[in-house]
């Protein structure tokens, strides 16, 4: 959770490595690890695009139900905003970076938090310093936890996904070879981390001594750090019985 001292990563989540497809295996990972409410539940996976979920989802154990303003083959018209279904229909919601894209989100949220069964779950993923981003939202942790508890969810768990430091890199390069991309971020994130730490504490220290609050408070923040400087934002929600 965004107010406690450090970074909590849930379900045990392996956060040693950074790739670019570190959103997508905390997102199937989230998934993997919740409490499923029945053994032939549904999902639904706002902004489907091509439906490049569907067989995650599937594998899953779950009915998938694909939507998209731009639908296809797979995957249905509707709009985030109105959703043509039932109260209550779907056992899980995903939507994967797709909040940003979206004229009034708020309405969206509570769209989806109309047609999700109690005690089931939302998980998603947000942007919040990618750059070159060409949409409407970027969220912060803390606009996205406020989105969430004024829809009516309760905020489980919300972490850094990619970091703003990979999301320039790959935006900057797109389309070259990922070898580069691999070795670009090598070489940046490290290094800024490790200067940040080094100046900041040798600033604190040399201003207040190590036993300062101020020193506690600079090294509490630096945990937080890469929820500050995330790319992008994943969330994990429940709609729980006292929900709308």
């Amino acid at each position: 959770m965004t107010d406690k001292n450090s970074i909590e990563y849930p379900f045990g989540f392996d956060h040693s490595h950074i790739r670019l497809s570190w959103d997508d295996e905390l997102l199937i990972h989230l998934i993997d690890n919740l409490e499923k409410l029945s053994d032939d539940g549904y999902c639904i996976d706002i902004g489907a695009g091509n439906g490049s979920w569907e067989g995650i989802i599937k594998q899953r154990g779950y009915n998938w139900v694909g939507i998209d303003v731009n639908p296809s083959e797979k995957v249905l018209f509707a709009d985030a905003h109105d959703l043509p279904f039932e109260d209550k229909t779907f056992d899980l919601v995903l939507i994967n970076k797709v909040l940003r894209y979206l004229h009034h989100p708020w309405k969206a949220m509570q769209e989806i938090n109309r047609v999700l069964k109690n005690e089931s779950y939302l998980i998603g993923c947000v942007s919040f310093l990618e750059p070159f981003d060409n949409t409407y939202y970027q969220f912060s942790h803390w606009g996205i936890k406020q989105l969430l508890e004024d829809s009516g969810f309760t905020v489980i768990s919300i972490i850094p996904g990619t970091s703003v430091f990979r999301t320039l890199v790959h935006n900057l390069i797109m389309p070259g070879p990922s070898t580069l991309e691999s070795i670009l971020v090598a070489c940046i994130i490290p290094p800024f981390m490790l200067l940040r730490k080094i100046l900041g504490w040798a600033f604190i220290f040399i201003k207040y001594g190590k036993k300062s609050d101020e020193y506690k408070k600079f090294v509490l923040s630096f945990d937080k750090l890469p929820l500050k400087l995330a790319g992008h934002i994943i969330f994990l929600a429940k709609k729980t019985n006292e929900s709308t």
